[in-house]
């Protein structure tokens, strides 16, 4: 969903659009970003995009199973702190953002959003889960106008 190198080149890093066409077709569609850095001293690209992985312990096995299951978050720099699900709602913990997304199926307009406009960042929101959505990933912005991207956090078929 954001390569950091074509964002600073071209302006063309951000692929949410076409994540949110895939995950129409496929919600097991997982999305990442990176720095996709040749490593050019005169146009560094380091340190702009990466995954954050839940895993028990940074073993090969472990760390790979983690991004094969789309157990990771892509960040351009927030991070998501905990996500919970209580069987009604979710529950997230953010360091300190201005913006939440919850997003869905373009069947439902693609989600909500919560907006802490002043002083006071958002640190936790939660939300209902709603029945119908096949998806959901929350996505975070910070006041630096950073982001970061959960990948689906529900999957089930929606019978028509």
């Amino acid at each position: 969903i954001y390569n950091n190198v074509c964002h600073q080149l071209n302006g063309k890093g951000l692929g949410q659009f076409q994540w949110n066409g895939m995950l129409e077709k496929n919600s097991n569609t997982i999305g990442t970003a990176c720095d996709d850095t040749h490593m050019d001293e005169d146009a560094p690209g380091w340190a702009g995009g990466w995954i954050v992985i839940n895993a028990s312990s940074l073993t090969r096995t472990n760390v790979m199973d983690a991004i094969r299951n789309g157990n990771f978050y892509a960040s351009t720099g927030p991070k998501f702190n905990d996500i919970t699900f209580d069987g009604k709602e979710v529950h997230i913990k953010t360091s300190p953002v201005k913006m939440v997304w919850v997003v869905g199926p373009s069947s439902d307009g693609f989600g909500k959003s919560a907006e802490q406009l002043g002083v006071k960042a958002i640190t936790e929101y939660s939300f209902k889960v709603p029945k119908d959505w096949k998806y959901i990933y929350i996505k975070i912005q910070d006041k630096n106008n950073k982001y970061a991207w959960t990948n689906t956090l529900f999957k089930h078929e929606v019978k028509k």
